[in-house]
């Protein structure tokens, strides 16, 4: 099914977010066995996918898919040091990720907004401090 055409993994996703369909276990499985086979595919199909994802009604759900089966790691590598990253701030009530998440279901459905929502903080991982209180800054 994917080794014909590992693009459809993506696709699964973004059927399951648009459709509101449920990716079965046997599907879910294949497509962890397979996600290294994403590389293999042009940045262009890629991008043409991920887009429609993150333009659905449900895109954060479906980056949260995209990055919990391991095809993240082949569309916005970045995203994946974000998940779990403590920002150590008060200010901050959730990791990297489920902050940029957040925001990528609060702006609109525009693709540059979106973008913008999602990436916004993509650079905070690379740059992050620690003072001599214990709180994170960037």
């Amino acid at each position: 099914m994917f080794a014909d055409d590992p693009l459809r993994m993506m696709r699964a996703i973004r059927f399951a977010v648009t459709y509101n369909f449920q990716i079965t276990d046997s599907t879910y499985a294949a497509i962890l066995k397979m996600n290294h086979r994403l590389a293999e595919i042009a940045w262009e199909r890629k991008r043409e996918e991920f887009n429609r994802i993150i333009t659905s009604d449900r895109a954060s759900d479906g980056v949260r898919k995209l990055q919990a089966c391991g095809l993240m790691s082949y569309i916005i590598p970045e995203l994946d040091v974000m998940v779990g990253f403590d920002q150590r701030n008060f200010r901050h009530d959730k990791d990297l990720f489920e902050h940029s998440l957040a925001v990528l279901d609060g702006v609109s459905a525009q693709i540059e907004v979106r973008l913008a929502g999602l990436l916004h903080d993509i650079g905070k991982p690379a740059c992050f401090t620690v003072d001599e209180n214990g709180v994170g800054h960037f």
